[in-house]
């Protein structure tokens, strides 16, 4: 069965209480997140849409929302705030990418 090119619901939801958080999307394939956020993606929208809720009910510059897109053995992190209370600020944080094989992953692992 072939999995949807473009679905209108998000992955993953992170919330609490009746507050979202954050969101997590997946895909197959590797892409070019800088062009795919250019373009105003349903993740840029949702976080918009979240960060505006949760302003609303406690007013603060201090709140962010998280997201994330998994594409192939990438992950990218990405934080929406609104450091002024009238423009919002998405910022990409560093990239990560999974292990190939089982022996890198044994490598990369560390405790904290």
């Amino acid at each position: 069965m072939e999995r949807q090119s473009n679905a209108d619901i998000l992955d993953r939801l992170v919330y609490y209480d009746r507050y979202e958080l954050g969101i997590a999307e997946a895909r197959k394939e590797e892409l070019d997140i800088t062009k795919s956020l250019n373009n105003g993606t349903k993740m840029i929208n949702t976080m918009k849409y979240m960060l505006l809720n949760i302003s609303k009910h406690y007013p603060s510059t201090e709140i962010a929302i998280e997201g994330m897109i998994m594409s192939g053995l990438k992950i990218n992190f990405f934080c929406m705030a609104n450091p002024k209370g009238y423009v919002s600020v998405v910022t990409k944080e560093n990239e990560f990418y999974f292990p190939v094989h089982s022996k890198e992953f044994l490598k990369k692992m560390t405790l904290c």
